[in-house]
């Protein structure tokens, strides 16, 4: 890297306005883009990743470009790569699940997993809620498993463990599925599996509490863009 601040491609010019132009050539400390939508935020993201490659040879395994959907990772990395004249696309051009996958694949074990782990989609969790409920002998008309799987997202997207559900919720309703969120999480660990919000959850509990593993990504990553910044959730964030 260089204190010297390169310009853009001269044949990019006509292609971005001058504040786009003015992001996408900040590259030192934090930037936030603030727009309406359809105003290509997503266009400065991949131009500025370009722009860090081509005239500060950062290499693209050092940029992780995050974005919500598997067809928009798709489309930026086909961009990138075409702006690049790449060989492959870039890997770490995903999504927040896509890359906390593998981050877990490599250091899950250091908080208790196999990297061997299997992944559970949704119908995966939610035939899971469904053994608990059998299981605790619950009423799956009363605890419909969807609407249960649900709750038990919503509680995993706030971060909320089964204890901590367990000691803070208020009604009887409540404090039933909390109980099938604990055997939910029991039989998850025992098979070595999470579920598709654990992709999350693990990886920040893994950076939280093991300094190696945190210190290791954030070696790895010059820098971090995320497409869609203002739509993170409090995991995410």
């Amino acid at each position: 890297m260089t204190n010297k601040d390169y310009k853009i491609d001269s044949s990019w010019e006509e292609l971005l306005n001058d504040n786009q132009i003015q992001a996408v050539e900040t590259v030192s400390g934090p930037l936030l883009v603030v727009a309406g939508a359809g105003s290509g935020k997503t266009r400065v993201l991949t131009y500025r990743y370009a722009h860090l490659v081509q005239q500060y040879n950062v290499n693209t395994d050092s940029i992780l470009a995050i974005t919500f959907t598997k067809k928009a990772a798709e489309e930026m990395k086909e961009r990138i790569s075409e702006l690049l004249s790449l060989d492959a696309p870039p890997i770490w051009v995903t999504t927040f699940h896509s890359a906390c996958a593998k981050i877990l694949r490599r250091h899950i074990s250091r908080i208790g997993f196999k990297n061997s782990f299997s992944i559970y989609d949704s119908q995966d969790s939610v035939r899971l809620v469904s053994n608990c409920l059998k299981e605790l002998d619950m009423d799956k008309k009363q605890y419909p498993p969807k609407r249960v799987h649900a709750q038990i997202s919503m509680w995993k997207n706030i971060m909320m463990l089964p204890g901590t559900v367990i000691d803070e919720v208020n009604s009887f309703y409540e404090t039933k599925i909390a109980e099938v969120y604990a055997k939910y999480e029991q039989k998850l660990i025992l098979s070595n599996s999470l579920d598709f919000d654990d992709l999350l959850l693990k990886t920040v509990e893994l950076f939280n509490t093991d300094k190696d593993s945190l210190a290791f990504w954030s070696k790895k990553f010059q820098y971090i863009m995320v497409d869609e910044y203002q739509d993170t959730n409090y995991v995410q964030y």
